[in-house]
């Protein structure tokens, strides 16, 4: 028996998925999206942004595999204007679900109590597809360095030339002699 389903999520509740109702026997499959996640993830999502899983499981001998694929416009906030803009994300997941008692110890992702949390390993693998150094847009020109203004919204005048604070002494020494 085969069930496939795009998910739009929210930023509402979660629904576990349990392994006795969905997946009851090796080598059967599922495929699902349904689930939405937990508030305290929800501000990953970008304002109105929806999480989009194409998910199947696949119950195995040890566990339960998940592979698809996840689309999100996450929020990220650019690191020169600090402005919180968004990032499209789209990348594929592939983890498998540990029973009790398989695998080593460490293993990150667990059936517990015939129920497995997608939440973690969908956010972990978003977490590490975001950009290091996001940017609102290419030519973001950052904040100044004095008034701390938005300088892609005012000129306040300010100079950006960047400071070596190695001349600082000589500088000071050629601001007085100037006056």
């Amino acid at each position: 028996r085969r069930r496939r389903r795009d998910a739009v999520l929210g930023p509402e509740a979660q629904r576990p998925v349990e392994d006795r109702e969905h997946l009851s026997g090796v080598g059967r499959l599922e495929e699902r999206g349904d689930l939405q996640p937990q508030r305290e993830n929800a501000q990953l999502l970008a304002a109105g942004g929806e999480l989009h899983l194409d998910l199947r499981l696949e119950a195995l001998v040890d566990g339960i595999h998940v592979s698809g694929t996840i689309r999100v416009a996450a929020a990220v906030q650019c690191r020169r204007c600090l402005k919180v803009s968004e990032a499209p994300v789209h990348l594929d997941l592939g983890e498998t679900f540990l029973y009790p008692g398989e695998g080593e110890a460490d293993e990150p992702y667990r059936v517990v109590d015939e129920q497995i949390d997608l939440e973690p390993a969908v956010r972990d693998a978003v977490m590490l597809a975001l950009p290091l150094n996001p940017l609102c847009t290419d030519g973001c020109r950052g904040l100044c360095t004095t008034c701390g203004a938005d300088l892609n919204e005012v000129d306040c005048g300010h100079s950006q030339d960047p400071v070596d604070i190695r001349w600082a002494g000589l500088e000071q020494l050629r601001r007085s002699l100037e006056e």
